[in-house]
């Protein structure tokens, strides 16, 4: 047994954790469920102040980002993240519907390692996350 628990336990420390900010519930039960089954922890937060909050609590290894948001919108979230000692090397991929180029050349602006459009395929997504995240998570976390 204590094979199996280890083996557990490498499998526990190995789980990657990401961020959804997505007011849309549909969405994070999809994102949930499809990285569920790729070995992450997903943790959503449905507006942008809830997103910054949980960005630093959280201690995320990737933020997946909406645009459109209550209270914040992803601009000013992903601007404020980059900015923030505590947040600023968190990769942050945005998932929109907005396919309009001012709108991705905003985003890059405030400071976005990566750009997904809505409706996106779990080949995409999972393409994108694993080219931002590390190949393995730091000992200090």
């Amino acid at each position: 047994m204590r094979g199996a628990e280890a083996a557990r336990g490498e499998e526990m420390a190995r789980r990657r954790k990401v961020l959804l900010i997505d007011d849309e519930p549909e969405i994070i039960e999809t994102v949930k469920f499809l990285l569920g089954l790729k070995n992450f922890e997903v943790v959503a937060a449905m507006d942008g102040v809830e997103g910054l909050e949980k960005a630093k609590s959280e201690k995320p290894d990737l933020i997946l980002l909406d645009l459109i948001l209550p209270k914040l919108n992803g601009y000013e979230v992903c601007a404020r993240l980059k900015r923030d000692p505590d947040t600023k090397d968190i990769p942050v991929l945005i998932l929109t519907a907005r396919d309009e180029a001012e709108s991705i050349l905003r985003a890059y602006r405030a400071g976005a390692d990566e750009y997904i459009v809505k409706p996106f395929t779990t080949t995409v997504l999972l393409e994108k996350i694993n080219k931002h995240l590390p190949a393995a998570k730091g000992s200090t976390a």
